[in-house]
């Protein structure tokens, strides 16, 4: 996390890009961390309490959520949702993302996400 409270993500070589805006390139309105890249170098798992980074309304206001974003097209994916689509009713942490980035795991406070 940078001191801003932002995540970045710093490609072999290459220029820090922000990992915690929305696909539109908005900031997030709150702070982002704990980013973790995929081996692909495309796809980062991060966490945010940000309200701001999907095209949809944060449901459950500054809880933390976790996020997979696709550095290659902007796209950003709320994780800790519940089946049903709707908000965690609890914090999420700690994510991490498998080699191919088919797989994000995180600790979790929320009973609804089973």
């Amino acid at each position: 996390m940078g001191s801003s409270g932002q995540a970045y993500f710093v490609p072999d070589g290459g220029v820090a890009r922000r990992i915690s805006a929305s696909a539109a390139g908005a900031i997030a309105n709150g702070a982002s961390g704990k980013p973790m890249v995929a081996a692909d170098g495309v796809k980062v798992v991060f966490e945010s309490v940000a309200t701001n980074l999907l095209t949809t309304v944060d449901l459950n206001g500054s809880v933390s959520d976790i996020f997979l974003k696709d550095m290659n097209t902007g796209a950003v994916t709320l994780v800790s949702k519940a089946p049903n689509g709707g908000p965690a009713d609890g914090p999420s942490t700690e994510p991490r993302v498998s080699d191919d980035g088919q797989l994000v795991y995180f600790t979790t406070l929320a009973a609804n996400l089973t």
